[in-house]
């Protein structure tokens, strides 16, 4: 290979790694990516800001790439965390779920974390864990603004994954007739009627995690169970 070949893929990578850097920084929850191990391979700013206001990183020149969370968090909290990594890798499957960390002072905070399957390239094998999360007040924060209820975002949700009134219904636990009146009163309030309304309500709004969290919640489900092990070559 010439030198010019090398230096022009050499740019690129620059280039690239460049516009990764810009797009892990666009969302407002917490951005990073773990190795197998656990180890912190890279993250956007707002995550090392959280752990450097909840005590477990003492600044901003605290490095956080190549730590565990066994050496960030208190032991069962990285405990626990692991035990969802694992899950995920082994099943290569998606999983949303709800962690509790406890900051250096004690304090508890709910957090609801997406973690995603990360495959290596060369292999196609499972290399990791990508983790995008919010805190469960953000989320509920965002719920409030559009004035629904916790039942009435769990039909909202419903509605946006093709679910039935009365499939709502036997997942939630109560009449049919109770489920009629929260579809009503959300139908109401924000205007969808069918499941392409909610669609493009619920995309308008940002809302994506929001639903998804609410109807794991009232199903036990994992609803993002498309994304599978890239095919071997």
């Amino acid at each position: 290979m010439s030198e010019a070949k090398i230096l022009n893929e050499l740019k690129e990578l620059r280039q690239e790694n460049h516009y990764l850097r810009q797009l892990i920084q666009l969302p407002p929850g917490d951005f990073y990516i773990k190795d197998k191990m656990g180890k912190i391979l890279i993250h956007n700013d707002n995550y090392k800001k959280h752990l450097i206001e909840s005590g477990f990183l003492s600044g901003k020149d605290d490095e956080l790439v190549g730590k565990s969370q066994a050496e960030i968090f208190t032991r069962d909290n990285a405990e626990n965390y692991r035990i969802t990594d694992l899950e995920v890798m082994n099943t290569l499957t998606p999983k949303l779920v709800e962690e509790t960390v406890t900051s250096s002072v004690g304090v508890k905070q709910k957090l609801v974390v997406l973690k995603i399957p990360l495959f290596a390239i060369e292999t196609g094998q499972v290399d990791g864990v990508i983790c995008y999360c919010q805190s469960a007040d953000e989320l509920k924060g965002a719920q409030g603004n559009i004035k629904l209820s916790d039942r009435e975002m769990e039909c909202l949700s419903a509605l946006f994954y093709g679910m039935t009134a009365k499939q709502a219904a036997i997942a939630m636990g109560i009449s049919f007739r109770t489920v009629e009146i929260h579809m009503n009163n959300m139908k109401n309030k924000i205007g969808c009627m069918d499941k392409s309304s909610a669609v493009e309500f619920v995309k308008s709004q940002g809302l994506e995690m929001i639903m998804e969290y609410h109807y794991n919640k009232f199903t036990g489900k994992e609803v993002m169970d498309s994304i599978k092990a890239p095919d071997k070559k």
